[in-house]
């Protein structure tokens, strides 16, 4: 008898509980939320298919291609995520701090990926862009240049004097 009692007891706790959570008023309140949303999940699925697809069709079955159709999708559907769960008010703060993290954490793993994987092609590419540069230097003092009609020309000596003398 205790049993049914007790039973019964939390039972009608759960009822009006349940109540003061889904009350017609907090329905109507919230329900342009919920509708966004909805539009939220649905308009972010369908650019996630999209990139996806474009991806495979773009990249092909390249490596880098299958990486990106299957890592782009996911990360349009993880912010999606996290914009519904904002849009829906739930654990506002706590999604927030995620998000933030999140970010933080992937720019930091990609920075650390391309600075320490990529030191060699980085140190490749500012000795080839300094030997252009070098190069393009070297042809600009060796050349007579004319800038446009009434400038000044430059010659190899440095001497500036204005065009046609």
């Amino acid at each position: 008898m205790t049993l049914l009692a007790s039973y019964r007891g939390s039972s009608a706790s759960y009822s009006s509980c349940w109540s003061a959570i889904w009350s017609p008023r907090r329905f109507r309140r919230s329900s342009p939320n919920i509708v966004a949303a909805i539009l939220i999940f649905v308009v972010a699925s369908a650019l996630a298919a999209w990139l996806g697809r474009t991806l495979s069709s773009i990249l092909g079955d390249t490596p880098t291609g299958k990486l990106a159709a299957t890592a782009l999708p996911v990360l349009v559907m993880a912010i999606a995520v996290f914009m519904i769960l904002n849009q829906l008010r739930i654990a506002t703060d706590i999604v927030v701090i995620t998000y933030a993290a999140l970010l933080g954490a992937v720019a930091l793993g990609m920075a650390l990926a391309f600075g320490l994987g990529g030191r060699d092609v980085a140190a490749r590419m500012l000795e080839d862009a300094y030997r252009s540069g070098q190069e393009a230097r070297a042809q600009y003092r060796g050349k007579i240049y004319q800038r446009s009609a009434g400038s000044t020309t430059v010659r190899p000596d440095g001497e500036r004097r204005p065009a046609g003398t």
